[in-house]
C-alpha cells in the first residue's frame, strides 16, 4: 500500500499516516517475509488441503491432528487463527432429534375424543400416556409415562438396588 502511494506523495506521508517510520518500512522491503510467516503459509497451505479432502468438515481440532501426524510443528491456536484467516470453517454437525410423528401421512387420524368428554367426574375412568426419548452417554432411553386424567399426583422417581 505505501508502495503504492509513493509515487504520488512520497514514502514519508503514508508512513506517516500508518504509523511506520521510513526506515523501517525500506528495512521491511529489503529484510522479505519471517521464517514464521513462512511457516504459516506451509501450514496454511496445507491445512486448506486437508480442510477441502475432508469436504470442507474438518475444523481447526482435527486439521491440527492431521498436521501434527504429518510432521507439522503447530499448535490448535495457531491452526485455528491460519484457517480463520484464510476463511476455512468446519462444519457443525446437525444435532440428531428422533422423528416420533409423521403428520404427513394419508392415513386416518382417530379423533380426540377427551375434548367432547366433557369434565371427569371420578377418578380411575380416563387414563392418559406419553413417550419420550432422552439421551444418556450409554445411548437413548425411552421413558412413558401413564397417568389418571383425575388425579393431581405428580411424577415420583425411586431408585432400584439389586
Amino acid at each position: 500500500m505505501i508502495e503504492s502511494l509513493a509515487t504520488d506523495h512520497g514514502v514519508s506521508e503514508p508512513c506517516g499516516l500508518l504509523g511506520v517510520s521510513a526506515s523501517g518500512y525500506y528495512a521491511w522491503r529489503v529484510r522479505g517475509p519471517s521464517l514464521k510467516s513462512l511457516e504459516d503459509r506451509r501450514i496454511g497451505e496445507r491445512a486448506a488441503a486437508i480442510h477441502e479432502t475432508s469436504r470442507r468438515t474438518y475444523g481447526y481440532p482435527r486439521v491440527t491432528r492431521s498436521l501434527r501426524r504429518e510432521g507439522f510443528l503447530c499448535g490448535r491456536k495457531r491452526v485455528a487463527r491460519i484457517m480463520r484467516q484464510r476463511g476455512l470453517k468446519g462444519s457443525k454437525k446437525a444435532r440428531f432429534r428422533p422423528k416420533t410423528t409423521d403428520s404427513g401421512h394419508g392415513c386416518p387420524v382417530s379423533p380426540n375424543r377427551l375434548r367432547t368428554a366433557g369434565p371427569v367426574a371420578t377418578p380411575n375412568r380416563v387414563w392418559v400416556s406419553d413417550i419420550t426419548y432422552i439421551p444418556t452417554r450409554q445411548g437413548w432411553c425411552y421413558l412413558a409415562a401413564v397417568m389418571d386424567l383425575r388425579q393431581n399426583t405428580g411424577p415420583s422417581m425411586s431408585e432400584i438396588s439389586g
